[in-house]
């Protein structure tokens, strides 16, 4: 059972791995269409920051570096969905 039961715990690493890559990716262009402090935002909120923590390295509230953040991801939410339109996707 456990020669069988491998290959499927291999295939199904494979495809997170592969889906981990995907969202890399994703979020890499999305943050390429964002400027220095969005980026710098997601950066330190992956890295474990609390929003009082990003608002305070960007003299911002809690409250402001979050909608700054949302709205940039917006804006670039935006131009990557006029670019597919443009490009015919």
């Amino acid at each position: 059972m456990s020669v069988l039961v491998k290959p499927l715990e291999s295939r199904s690493h494979v495809g997170r791995c592969l889906a981990e890559l995907s969202n890399k990716i994703l979020l890499d262009e999305v943050l390429a269409q964002c400027d220095f402090i969005a980026q710098d935002m997601a950066w330190r909120r992956m890295q474990g920051f609390s929003w009082e923590e990003v608002g305070k390295v960007h003299g911002l509230s809690a409250h402001a570096a979050e909608a700054r953040f949302s709205h940039a991801l917006q804006q670039a939410r935006e131009t990557a969905q006029d670019l597919r339109y443009e490009s015919g996707l």
